[in-house]
């Protein structure tokens, strides 16, 4: 589900439709091979498992089954600030440095906690959300299915986050403050406040939630690591910006200079192909893989990820682009319009 209309959840799949890709013959695809690296870390493939929180609400092995998965076929994890499985655990049994995501805050001490926490894990990377601006809303879809008590659920759909902030709302109620209004002004960041953040780590910091030039072109000059493209696959804000279409105009404006990476709408190995083509160096999955975990757990999630690598190599050896570095801009060919955009549609 999206917020609001789900405008952006239809957008980031329609968005593919303005993309084709151009296949070319005899050339010797044999050997595809789909390495790369990222701060240095060797990756085995360009599909990465993107954030999403509250695993235990689809299978009570959670994370633990992802990251299992995600060993088994050399794929790499961007952990959510709301896991419900600690992450130092997550990282021992993946067996390899994970990227940890939060959701930064202007208060200092806090965001420091979580930095430390991520560095004690030996993470290789912080992922900064950037794209929740203040406390959700629009989610009126969402909430329709939640219910005020339903103790046979809860303690899945809980998250160690979300206990941790309702005890600091009743605590603050109780001294007749109001933390609500206070952590939603807390999440309304800056660069400065990037700045400070900056400072107190030497982990690479991924800016996630970038979708206009504007602000690709600030993160480069407030010396940012890399850049996720990423509207929050749509329930962020019902703003109706594809990530596709804004990775196709940031791309060029970073030109390489740092890693640049895309979620949002990716389903199958040529969408993955698409936006290596565009100028991405990495794609993150995120509802794919859950529905698999939902499914069947860590089978369920490896069941996914070989679904997708197949694609991908299929989709490279099509276009006879066996590594990569060989995906540019020669494959795609755009279309201003589809039948997707029609209004009758």
């Amino acid at each position: 589900m999206g917020v609001q209309g789900e405008r952006t959840l239809r957008a980031n799949r329609d968005a593919f439709a303005r993309f084709a890709l151009v296949p070319r013959r005899l050339h010797d695809v044999r050997r595809a091979d789909t390495e790369l690296q990222i701060f240095g870390q060797r990756l085995k493939s360009p599909i990465l498992l993107a954030p999403v929180g509250s695993l235990a609400a689809y299978h009570p092995d959670a994370e633990g089954a992802v990251a299992k998965a995600a060993r088994a076929h050399g794929h790499h994890i961007l952990l959510s600030h709301g896991s419900s499985t600690p992450l130092a655990e997550v990282a021992e049994l993946r067996g390899d440095p994970l990227w940890s995501q939060v959701y930064a805050s202007r208060t200092q001490p806090l965001t420091r906690l979580w930095t430390r926490r991520a560095e004690a894990a030996g993470c290789s990377a912080l992922v900064l959300t950037v794209d929740i601006v203040g406390l959700p809303t629009g989610r009126d879809r969402i909430d329709r299915f939640a219910r005020e008590s339903n103790p046979d659920c809860q303690p899945c759909h809980d998250s160690t986050g979300r206990r941790l902030l309702a005890e600091a709302e009743r605590a603050a109620r109780a001294i007749g403050l109001d933390p609500r209004g206070a952590i939603a002004r807390s999440m309304m960041l800056d660069w400065d406040v990037f700045d400070r953040i900056r400072d107190t780590t030497s982990m690479p910091i991924v800016l996630k939630g970038i979708l206009s030039v504007d602000d690709a072109e600030r993160a480069l000059e407030h010396g940012v690591d890399a850049i996720l493209v990423s509207n929050h696959g749509g329930r962020s804000a019902d703003h109706g910006l594809a990530s596709l279409l804004a990775l196709d105009e940031i791309a060029p404006v970073v030109a390489g200079r740092v890693p640049l990476l895309v979620d949002g709408g990716f389903r199958r190995g040529t969408d993955v192909v698409t936006a290596l083509a565009l100028g991405a160096q990495a794609v993150c999955v995120g509802r794919p893989y859950v529905w698999g975990l939902a499914g069947f757990g860590q089978p369920g999630v490896e069941g996914v990820l070989e679904l997708l690598q197949t694609e991908l190599l299929d989709a490279m050896r099509q276009l006879g682009r066996p590594t990569l570095t060989s995906l540019d801009g020669s494959v795609i060919r755009r279309s201003p319009c589809s039948a997707r955009d029609h209004p009758d549609h």
